[in-house]
Protein backbone atom coordinates (compact mmCIF):
# COMPACT_ATOMS: atom_id res chain seq x y z
CA UNK A 1 0.00 0.00 0.00
CA UNK A 2 1.66 3.28 -1.29
CA UNK A 3 0.49 7.05 -0.33
CA UNK A 4 2.97 9.34 -2.44
CA UNK A 5 3.40 12.88 -0.03
CA UNK A 6 4.31 16.23 -1.79
CA UNK A 7 7.41 17.39 -0.58
CA UNK A 8 8.64 21.00 -0.31
CA UNK A 9 10.09 21.02 -3.79
CA UNK A 10 7.01 19.83 -5.99
CA UNK A 11 8.20 16.34 -6.14
CA UNK A 12 6.31 13.35 -4.83
CA UNK A 13 8.11 10.33 -2.12
CA UNK A 14 6.46 6.92 -2.00
CA UNK A 15 5.75 6.20 1.59
CA UNK A 16 3.16 3.51 3.60
CA UNK A 17 3.56 -0.23 3.57
CA UNK A 18 4.04 -2.98 1.47
CA UNK A 19 1.04 -4.47 0.78
CA UNK A 20 -0.34 -6.20 3.83
CA UNK A 21 3.45 -6.62 5.25
CA UNK A 22 2.96 -4.05 7.94
CA UNK A 23 5.94 -4.12 10.42
CA UNK A 24 7.89 -1.78 8.61
CA UNK A 25 6.85 1.50 7.30
CA UNK A 26 8.87 3.70 4.52
CA UNK A 27 8.95 7.29 3.68
CA UNK A 28 11.03 7.34 0.40
CA UNK A 29 14.54 5.69 1.18
CA UNK A 30 14.02 5.62 5.05
CA UNK A 31 12.26 2.50 6.83
CA UNK A 32 11.06 2.56 10.26
CA UNK A 33 9.37 -0.29 12.59
CA UNK A 34 5.97 0.96 12.37
CA UNK A 35 5.05 0.74 15.97
CA UNK A 36 8.48 3.37 16.55
CA UNK A 37 6.61 5.75 13.57
CA UNK A 38 2.96 5.34 15.87
CA UNK A 39 4.85 6.11 18.90
CA UNK A 40 6.71 9.51 17.14
CA UNK A 41 2.97 10.43 15.66
CA UNK A 42 1.37 9.88 19.06
CA UNK A 43 4.77 11.59 20.54
CA UNK A 44 4.11 14.84 18.19
CA UNK A 45 0.35 15.18 17.96
CA UNK A 46 0.43 15.49 22.24
CA UNK A 47 2.99 17.75 22.81
CA UNK A 48 1.73 21.27 20.79
CA UNK A 49 5.49 22.77 20.96
CA UNK A 50 7.40 19.97 19.85
CA UNK A 51 9.74 21.10 16.77
CA UNK A 52 12.89 18.49 16.93
CA UNK A 53 11.97 14.76 17.52
CA UNK A 54 14.17 11.54 15.80
CA UNK A 55 13.37 7.58 14.75
CA UNK A 56 15.65 5.38 14.02
CA UNK A 57 16.00 4.57 10.46
CA UNK A 58 16.83 1.57 8.82
CA UNK A 59 18.52 0.11 5.52
CA UNK A 60 15.81 -0.46 3.05
CA UNK A 61 17.10 -4.03 2.45
CA UNK A 62 16.23 -4.67 5.70
CA UNK A 63 12.26 -3.88 5.08
CA UNK A 64 12.82 -5.88 1.44
CA UNK A 65 14.13 -8.99 3.92
CA UNK A 66 11.19 -9.20 6.01
CA UNK A 67 8.68 -8.81 3.38
CA UNK A 68 10.66 -11.58 1.29
CA UNK A 69 9.92 -13.84 4.67
CA UNK A 70 6.28 -12.70 4.86
CA UNK A 71 5.88 -13.72 1.21
CA UNK A 72 7.33 -16.88 1.72
CA UNK A 73 5.34 -18.36 4.68
CA UNK A 74 2.45 -17.03 2.62
CA UNK A 75 3.34 -19.22 -0.06
CA UNK A 76 4.06 -22.41 1.83
CA UNK A 77 0.73 -22.59 4.34
CA UNK A 78 -1.36 -18.98 4.14
CA UNK A 79 -3.37 -20.35 7.12
CA UNK A 80 -0.17 -20.17 9.04
CA UNK A 81 1.80 -17.38 7.69
CA UNK A 82 2.33 -14.44 10.23
CA UNK A 83 0.25 -11.96 10.91
CA UNK A 84 2.38 -9.11 12.12
CA UNK A 85 0.03 -5.68 11.57
CA UNK A 86 2.94 -3.50 12.77
CA UNK A 87 4.82 -5.70 15.50
CA UNK A 88 8.56 -6.60 14.21
CA UNK A 89 9.29 -9.95 15.16
CA UNK A 90 11.46 -11.16 17.98
CA UNK A 91 14.55 -11.96 14.90
CA UNK A 92 13.83 -8.33 13.83
CA UNK A 93 13.65 -6.77 17.05
CA UNK A 94 16.98 -8.07 17.73
CA UNK A 95 18.94 -7.01 14.32
CA UNK A 96 17.61 -4.03 14.14
CA UNK A 97 19.13 -2.50 17.53
CA UNK A 98 22.54 -2.62 15.49
CA UNK A 99 21.64 -1.90 11.98
CA UNK A 100 19.96 1.46 12.07
CA UNK A 101 20.83 5.17 12.43
CA UNK A 102 18.76 8.43 14.25
CA UNK A 103 17.43 10.46 11.49
CA UNK A 104 16.48 13.62 12.40
CA UNK A 105 13.20 15.38 12.35
CA UNK A 106 12.36 18.73 12.27
CA UNK A 107 8.55 20.14 12.46
CA UNK A 108 6.97 23.45 11.83
CA UNK A 109 3.67 24.81 10.80
CA UNK A 110 4.23 23.68 7.40
CA UNK A 111 6.51 21.00 7.07
CA UNK A 112 7.98 17.87 8.68
CA UNK A 113 11.61 17.50 7.79
CA UNK A 114 12.45 13.58 8.08
CA UNK A 115 16.75 13.57 6.89
CA UNK A 116 16.66 14.74 3.27
CA UNK A 117 12.77 15.26 2.62
CA UNK A 118 10.50 18.37 3.37
CA UNK A 119 6.98 17.16 3.52
CA UNK A 120 4.22 19.52 2.84
CA UNK A 121 2.32 19.86 6.68
CA UNK A 122 -1.07 18.12 4.83
CA UNK A 123 0.75 15.62 3.50
CA UNK A 124 1.95 14.76 6.66
CA UNK A 125 -0.80 14.90 8.47
CA UNK A 126 -2.68 12.58 5.74
CA UNK A 127 0.50 10.05 5.99
CA UNK A 128 0.34 10.12 9.68
CA UNK A 129 -2.98 9.18 9.94
CA UNK A 130 -2.92 6.45 7.31
CA UNK A 131 -0.08 4.90 9.29
CA UNK A 132 -2.00 5.23 12.31
CA UNK A 133 -5.38 3.71 10.78
CA UNK A 134 -3.04 0.26 9.03
CA UNK A 135 -3.17 2.15 5.33
CA UNK A 136 -6.20 2.01 2.81
CA UNK A 137 -7.57 -1.28 4.31
CA UNK A 138 -6.80 -0.32 8.19
CA UNK A 139 -5.86 -2.59 10.66
CA UNK A 140 -7.59 -5.78 11.52
CA UNK A 141 -7.15 -5.92 14.66
CA UNK A 142 -5.19 -2.17 15.64
CA UNK A 143 -2.06 -2.39 17.59
CA UNK A 144 -2.25 -0.71 20.54
CA UNK A 145 0.92 2.23 19.34
CA UNK A 146 -1.52 2.53 16.74
CA UNK A 147 -5.43 2.97 18.63
CA UNK A 148 -3.07 5.74 20.69
CA UNK A 149 -1.49 7.71 17.54
CA UNK A 150 -4.86 7.94 16.46
CA UNK A 151 -6.51 9.01 19.80
CA UNK A 152 -3.60 11.31 19.70
CA UNK A 153 -4.09 12.86 16.57
CA UNK A 154 -7.54 13.18 16.90
CA UNK A 155 -6.95 15.23 20.23
CA UNK A 156 -4.05 17.05 19.01
CA UNK A 157 -3.55 20.52 19.32
CA UNK A 158 0.02 20.37 17.14
CA UNK A 159 0.21 22.65 14.50
CA UNK A 160 1.01 20.19 12.19
CA UNK A 161 -1.90 18.66 12.15
CA UNK A 162 -4.00 21.85 12.11
CA UNK A 163 -6.14 20.24 8.94
CA UNK A 164 -7.01 17.62 10.94
CA UNK A 165 -9.58 20.29 12.96
CA UNK A 166 -10.50 22.19 9.83
CA UNK A 167 -11.84 19.66 7.27
CA UNK A 168 -8.92 19.25 5.12
CA UNK A 169 -7.62 15.57 6.21
CA UNK A 170 -9.38 12.48 5.63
Amino acid sequence: MTLFLRLANGQDVASGFFASFTQFSRIGKYTVTTMHLCELIRDIASTPDLTRAQIMAYDSEKFEEGLARYLDAMMRNPEDAPLFEGRASLEDELDLHDEGHLLPITLSKTSAHFGDYAIEAGYFTDFSVYIARGGWLGWKHPPEYATSAKKALDESKHPIYRSLHNGKAK
